[in-house]
């Protein structure tokens, strides 16, 4: 996912990131960031959350097989079984 598009994801959830909104950033109390500090408040946030954006496709393939497994597992065991005549 390109940076524009995490950005758009993440939408207003991505100024609980932002250095301006923070106040590492001087600016008065009135003032408005208008999008400026975006793409720090976005290194900001993928710093914070670097393991969940793992690029590794062995592991993510792997996460996903165990995922699988373990929700056909779960389906199995509350699926009601059939009765034999």
């Amino acid at each position: 996912m390109a940076n524009e598009e995490l950005k758009q994801a993440l939408g207003d959830d991505l100024c609980d990131y932002c250095p301006w909104k923070s106040g590492e950033i001087d600016h008065r109390c009135d003032s408005l960031c208008e999008g400026l500090y975006c793409d720090d408040a976005l290194d900001a946030f993928l710093d914070e959350n670097q393991g969940f954006f793992d690029d590794d496709a062995e592991q993510l393939t792997n996460n996903f097989i165990k995922w699988t497994v373990l929700s056909f597992n779960k389906m199995r065991s509350i699926r009601p079984k059939r009765e034999h005549p």
